[in-house]
């Protein structure tokens, strides 16, 4: 990223979808965080513990729970580093997607001035050791 990218704001601009789904984001977890802890408040109470939303949740997560168990350890890491692979293969291919490419005529001159160095510079100066 270049110094004039970064003084035009150009990398904000560029997350705005980020911007726009992290607060639906924000609501959903500080809602849930309020109603375990109100919750929790009302176990230290010794009020009744019967909470509809806090049996769904236990459910989802002891479902989650015994099925990690069920395929056990290798699988589990595999299925994560085939997650990690997936997610820096699809970062890779947008970032060279953003990047600008080169016409016939760009890479044409590309190559001949690198033959013209090496033309200038002589065979012997452009060989690499070994």
């Amino acid at each position: 990223m270049d110094s004039e990218s970064l003084r035009s704001g150009e990398p904000y601009r560029r997350d705005t979808t980020l911007s726009s789904c992290a607060a639906p984001k924000i609501l959903l977890v500080g809602g849930s965080v309020a109603h375990f802890g109100s919750y929790e408040v009302r176990v230290q109470r010794g009020a009744a513990t019967q909470d509809s939303v806090i049996d769904a949740a236990d459910a989802v997560q002891r479902t989650i729970a015994n099925s990690l168990d069920t395929i056990g350890p290798a699988i589990t890491s595999a299925l994560f580093a085939g997650f990690l692979a997936t997610g820096v293969i699809i970062r890779r291919r947008r970032a060279a997607a953003a990047r600008p490419r080169q016409t016939r005529r760009q890479r044409g001159t590309a190559v001949h001035t690198a033959a013209l160095r090496s033309h200038r510079t002589g065979p012997v100066a452009n060989r690499r050791p070994g």
